[in-house]
């Protein structure tokens, strides 16, 4: 099935075969339902660099002109997160356990949004090349000469690896987002 677009592609999301949606350089995302692809046009002129959801929801990033581009998608179509914090570029996104939407901008700090709620979540890159969720939120950046592999834990951006001399440009992560760790306490029966 040819994907009806000349644009460069950037991302390709979907739950299953009947349910794909590739996104690249134009205003809209394609989406192919199993019989035909479907266009979804984004409410204002941009590009979508990422694409995360599962069955119910789907939450896409990118940039309009200079400004971060975060949208979701609903019955009539793609809407924008009026809420989130004035950025440059988004460079990526990750879903976490409980609807937490995490987005990571070109430079600067990236962006949780917990219950509704946008907070700063540092990574200490001076560029961000992308962001990946998956059992642990990854994301690839460069400081100075080094190309940085980050992982969060625990809410915690921390440097997985530094390799010099090599740009790398995206990441893949596999798995699960893990469901947050309980902490159980124990009362002594008297």
């Amino acid at each position: 099935w040819p994907v009806p677009s000349d644009a460069p592609f950037h991302c390709v999301w979907g739950t299953s075969a009947d349910n794909m949606y590739v996104a690249g350089r134009e205003s809209r995302v394609v989406r192919f339902d199993g019989y035909e692809w479907l266009s979804l046009p984004l409410p204002v002129d941009g590009y979508l660099i990422d694409m995360v959801g599962n069955e119910s929801v789907v939450f896409a990033a990118g940039a309009s002109g200079r400004e971060g581009l975060l949208c979701y998608l609903t019955s009539e179509g793609w809407s924008i997160d009026d809420g989130l914090p004035r950025t440059v570029a988004l460079r990526g996104l990750w879903m976490g356990w409980s609807g937490e939407i995490g987005v990571a901008p070109v430079s600067g700090n990236a962006l949780v949004n917990q219950e509704g709620r946008w907070s700063n979540d540092p990574i200490y890159a001076e560029e961000l090349i992308a962001v990946k969720g998956g059992a642990v939120p990854m994301a690839i950046g460069t400081r100075g000469e080094h190309s940085l592999i980050f992982s969060r834990n625990d809410g915690v951006w921390s440097v997985e690896a530094a390799v010099k001399g090599l740009r790398l440009n995206n990441l893949w992560v596999a798995g699960i987002a893990k469901p947050p760790r309980l902490e159980i306490s124990t009362a002594e029966n008297g």
